[in-house]
């Protein structure tokens, strides 16, 4: 690397959760969270606020120009004279009538320095609060305590961000956008915030120790989050949740602490020592140097997606002779089953995940495992392939229109799950130099008469690697 050079970063996130022999930390994070939820309240009024007044603006806007279009010329000037004298001051007001488009020249003045902002940003609600923090002190309400740099990430940032979202949908004519909605009393407010080189003492993690001396340590778990905070250039930032959010239900604590890492070199890159992966959505086939492979994923869905589909019959089912009092909407058993189908999603997901990433971590990416050398390699060509659907559509495999059911694959390509798989594979072989490259196979190179299943991945990852060897040695020759 040429001397001077500044290296790219790359950001990494460790979780674990929050001991539970710590009742009292426990406590104090739901204290906390009670008085950012305070904040948080506060900051959507001042939100709800300004958004009102700039509403009364382009209402006001829109009456000038109204009446600009509308009446004749005495009569506008008349008009506009006495809106732009309450507006903008007599002086200007007095110059209506001087020069050809002055009410023109007067109305984009009046636009560009009477508009209000359309939404509050992060600083311009922590400007407003620090008095308030002030006040907050002196009658030494719990909330002062928090320190100001957990509001302003905890509170702040998320509500500007949504309020800006809220804008961008309306200018964008999207008439279903809803402003955000506060966090109700009984939910756990996420308490986020910057981090320094100091917070990380030893096996402990620490949070505001001026603040709250002793009392906001994490023991850092020793494995793999002890080891990969060990190699952190930076710590960026961290995040306290709990699942579920319910404070009224029996639930967990986490830390994730956001650091960054140095991006090694990437390696010069290969065609001939790649590693070739033919993907699907129940296994993966794979071509390298070191053999050929087939890698059968865990498909959950499997297992959750027909019992998901059966409450869901249960909560739609209409009233029928033999079963003649179907689940009412909002009643308890309605909830419950929700709740129940939820948590089904929500476990599947979970799986699907950490498969995915088991599957990266083991049987791809090149490692050393006392003196043993496993995976694959670090130099990657994958197939691209596109989603079997209508152009800006979903997969509905229920409507016959959209090709009848295809089976459980339709939903794996729909919901992501082959695409995470080769997205987790970017970001974790970039740590060790890597690439991933995607090639999507031209129709004369697809082999003809593949089978179903398992047994064409290899044929697949076979294509893929002759059709990449030509295109590229084209491409260099060219």
């Amino acid at each position: 690397m040429a001397k001077g050079t500044k290296r790219e970063i790359l950001p990494r996130t460790v979780k674990w959760e929050v001991a539970a022999r710590q009742p009292d930390l426990q406590k104090l994070l739901i204290k906390t969270s009670d008085g950012l939820r305070e904040y948080e309240h506060w900051a959507l009024e001042a939100e709800a606020e300004n958004y009102k007044r700039f509403e009364e603006w382009q209402t006001l806007l829109g009456l000038l120009w109204d009446i600009k279009v509308t009446f004749g010329a005495q009569t506008k000037k008349e008009l506009l004279g006495v809106l732009m004298s309450l507006i903008i001051g007599n002086e200007e007001a007095a110059r209506l009538g001087k020069g050809r488009g002055e009410l023109d020249r007067l109305l984009r003045k009046f636009n560009r320095e009477t508009r209000p902002k359309s939404f509050l940003t992060d600083f311009d609600l922590y400007s407003r609060y620090a008095p308030m923090r002030e006040e907050d002190g002196r009658e030494t309400k719990a909330r002062a305590t928090i320190p100001a740099n957990w509001v302003l990430e905890s509170c702040f940032r998320k509500i500007s961000a949504a309020y800006q979202s809220f804008f961008k949908a309306l200018e964008g004519g999207d008439p279903d956008t809803r402003t955000i909605n506060p966090s109700e009393e009984w939910d756990f407010v996420a308490i986020q915030g910057a981090l320094t080189q100091s917070s990380l003492k030893g096996k402990t993690f620490v949070l505001a120790p001026r603040i709250f001396p002793g009392m906001f340590e994490f023991p850092i778990p020793q494995a793999f989050q002890a080891r990969m905070l060990a190699h952190a250039k930076r710590l960026a930032k961290f995040v306290i949740s709990r699942r579920p959010l319910d404070l009224r239900k029996p639930g967990r604590f986490w830390i994730s602490v956001t650091y960054e890492i140095e991006k090694p070199e990437t390696q010069p890159f290969n065609p001939e020592e790649a590693v070739y992966v033919a993907l699907g959505a129940s296994s993966i086939g794979i071509v390298s140097p070191r053999g050929e492979e087939v890698i059968k994923l865990w498909r959950s869905d499997k297992h959750w997606k027909p019992l998901i589909d059966d409450i869901g019959h249960s909560l739609t089912r209409k009233a029928t002779q033999k079963e003649p009092f179907p689940v009412q909407k909002g009643s308890n058993k309605w909830r419950k089953l929700q709740e129940k189908r939820n948590k089904m999603f929500d476990i599947m997901a979970r799986q699907q995940t950490l498969d995915r990433r088991e599957v990266v971590a083991i049987d791809l990416i090149e490692h050393r495992v006392e003196e043993q050398i496993f995976g694959h390699g670090l130099q990657f060509v994958v197939i691209e392939y596109d989603i079997r659907s209508k152009e800006d559509k979903l997969a509905d495999s229920a409507k016959p229109e959209r090709g009848g059911s295809l089976g459980l694959n339709w939903m794996a390509q729909n919901t992501g799950t082959i695409g995470y798989l080769v997205q987790w594979l970017e970001g974790k072989v970039a740590e060790c130099g890597g690439t991933v490259r995607r090639h999507r196979l031209r129709p004369e190179a697809i082999p003809k008469g593949l089978s179903l299943g398992h047994e064409n991945k290899i044929r697949m990852a076979r294509a893929l690697r002759d059709d990449f060897l030509k295109t590229y040695s084209r491409g260099a020759a060219a």
